[in-house]
């Protein structure tokens, strides 16, 4: 079973870390694994294979991102209790994951489009648009299968700085 962690710096995804996992069999408080390395997987996830997992035991986990992580950004936990193999819809997970990342992706500006943009007075500073972002670039460029869309909502000051800046996802 693949173990994966989502690391951020500043809340945008890692890519080049070194992180290590510990994990602990929860029942007779055995370390099981420490500290061993994970592989990057991409956009921000690590992976661990641990072929020992048994879907039958409990497990408390902990990933480090390393020293060069913020502090709050440094460590990502899990366990699975209450969860087992006979009872856990895959499919399920996965998909959430898919979505989730799929909506990551576009908020990073990919497939990603603005539409009913409206500026200022100046007609220089956007004041608010719909985005939309997309599974690919042809769905993109033809405007069709959105995953889904938000409202940008934009403030400025008097000396024209922005003041305020908010995205929220169409539901």
């Amino acid at each position: 079973m693949y173990v994966t962690a989502f690391f951020t710096y500043f809340g945008s995804p890692k890519l080049g870390l070194t992180p290590t996992i510990s994990i602990w069999r929860v029942s007779d408080n055995v370390l099981l694994i420490n500290e061993v390395g994970m592989s990057e997987v991409g956009g921000g996830f690590y992976k661990y294979n641990f072929v020992a997992y048994d879907g039958q035991q409990e497990y408390a986990i902990r990933c480090d991102g390393g020293v060069a992580q913020p502090f709050k950004e440094r460590y990502m936990y899990a366990g699975n209790e209450g969860f087992h193999d006979d009872i856990l819809d895959i499919k399920d997970d996965v998909s959430a994951i898919d979505t989730l990342v799929r909506r990551i992706l576009g908020l990073s500006q990919e497939n990603y489009r603005l539409f009913n943009t409206v500026y200022d007075g100046t007609g220089e500073r956007l004041v608010s648009c719909l985005i939309k972002i997309y599974n690919n670039k042809s769905d993109c460029d033809n405007d069709v299968n959105e995953i889904t869309s938000y409202n940008m909502e934009s403030v400025y000051a008097m000396n024209g700085q922005l003041s305020s800046y908010k995205v929220t996802r169409n539901v």
